[in-house]
């Protein structure tokens, strides 16, 4: 039995969703790593058996990468963030995450440029991460930092809105079904030949794990490209039954709304 609340808090979110004046950006990050699996043969006679796979642990190369999402255009940004080599003691290496908050300021910067839209309320969708900044300094990261493009939406009705789904909730971001998406495209692509080739052939002297980033980054490249102009219908109403589900259990989306 659903309460009236329930069915008017559905129907308001699904309104919303749906009405022309808004448009609704979900924003998400998520790591990249290279699939390691191993490969299996004959070694020839009197000669040394040798597993050749890319390397595992904190030398495995990886990336990050960050969308940008909409239910009626799909994937409308992305980005790629490689690692940095740190020192980890002695002579030893390790790489490190290259995501920080100017990345992602940087990265919502090219957003709002290619997405000028006229008489929209503009509302990004944001889980609580550090990167994206402490709540309480949401308003102050925000406002004052994108003239150009206040006095445009101002000028034609339209304005700026951060929400935030609830902690652990990726469910309620439309990012994590294209992410879905572009990892099986990856693990696909990374498997064909000259990709294969790239990662496990010979690199000069110090580039090894260079070489397998740049072919890790080329692969997250094609895949994105891909995925890119294809709107996963699905995936959008998964997503509002995500939305209704939530609402069932707690009476409430408890979407939080910063600005």
């Amino acid at each position: 039995m659903t309460s009236p609340r329930w069915r008017n808090d559905c129907s308001m979110r699904k309104a919303l969703l749906a009405d022309d004046k808004y448009f609704f950006v979900f924003v998400d990050e998520m790591p990249f790593y290279l699939s390691i699996r191993r490969n299996y043969g004959r070694a020839k006679r009197n000669s040394r058996v040798v597993v050749k796979i890319p390397s595992s642990g904190l030398l495995a190369p990886r990336t990050q990468v960050a969308l940008a999402v909409n239910s009626s255009r799909g994937i409308i940004h992305a980005g790629m963030y490689p690692p940095k080599r740190a020192h980890a003691g002695g002579m030893r290496l390790i790489l490190q995450t290259s995501w920080t908050k100017d990345d992602f300021e940087s990265f919502m910067k090219d957003l709002l440029q290619a997405i000028f839209l006229q008489k929209k309320q503009l509302s990004f969708v944001l889980d609580s991460t550090r990167e994206h900044g402490p709540e309480r300094n949401m308003q102050d990261s925000w406002r004052g930092k994108h003239h150009e493009l206040e006095r445009y939406l101002s000028s034609t009705g339209g304005a700026i809105r951060i929400m935030k789904p609830p902690p652990n909730s990726p469910q309620l971001n439309l990012c994590e079904y294209y992410n879905r998406t572009i990892w099986s495209k990856a693990n696909r692509i990374r498997n064909m030949p000259k990709f294969e080739a790239q990662l496990l052939g010979r690199f000069a002297h110090g580039d090894t794990l260079d070489g397998r980033i740049r072919a890790l980054l080329e692969i997250i490249e094609t895949a994105i490209g891909e995925a890119k102009g294809i709107v996963q219908s699905h995936s959008f109403v998964t997503l509002l039954g995500s939305f209704e589900r939530v609402v069932a259990a707690n009476g409430y989306l408890n979407w939080k709304d910063p600005m």
